[in-house]
């Protein structure tokens, strides 16, 4: 406005517009959590997977800043169940470890399920017991994990339902980031020791 009424010469325009590209940066970080969406690659190294956790974040983002809380849960427990998958199953150590966990899914014969058939819950008792995931992050998760599956209108019918609100979905943010840092901290852990 203050160029197009005189105010600011024609020499100013191109500040003027660093200084707006500055002003949008900065709110831009102020809106996204640090470490995330990008954050994914350092803990997940497929491409297309990590690829698919910051899309699910960013939309996610978008769901809360609508208040579309349910909606919100539903995302940031694909991403948690995303995350854990990775973890369990990135290499033969982590498979047999969770395969041979006392908490893992067993089938008919007593033999672990495949991984592929693990619920959310699962791969978090699994994750806690093979110490990979701290106590603090593994209970708060139990909320995440509760209110993501009431997805199913059957379960919204027969339990208590209550629709969550802004705090349910911080919480859940919380809780997810809690297990994320665990998962890279042993990661960067595991990398040290190999040095």
């Amino acid at each position: 406005l203050s160029v197009r009424n005189g105010v600011l010469s024609d020499n100013d325009r191109e500040n003027v517009q660093i200084h707006i590209e500055q002003i949008t940066q900065e709110i831009s970080k102020s809106f996204r959590s640090a470490g995330f969406p990008l954050g994914f690659k350092n803990l997940i190294l497929d491409d297309s997977h990590s690829k698919v956790m910051e899309d699910l974040w960013i939309e996610s983002e978008k769901t809360q800043k609508a208040r579309a809380y349910l909606s919100t849960i539903v995302l940031l427990g694909s991403i948690l169940e995303g995350i854990l998958y990775y973890e369990i199953t990135k290499n033969h150590e982590n498979m047999g470890k969770a395969g041979g966990c006392t908490s893992a899914p067993k089938d008919s014969k007593g033999k672990p399920q495949p991984f592929e058939k693990w619920s959310l819950n699962d791969m978090i008792i699994v994750s806690y017991k093979c110490g990979w995931i701290d106590e603090y992050s593994y209970s708060y998760s139990e909320s995440l994990r509760k209110h993501r599956n009431f997805v199913h209108p059957l379960l919204q019918r027969d339990e208590m339902f209550v629709m969550p609100n802004e705090n349910a979905c911080e919480l859940s943010r919380t809780a997810l980031k809690g297990i994320f840092d665990n998962l890279l901290k042993r990661k960067s852990l595991k990398g040290t020791e190999e040095n």
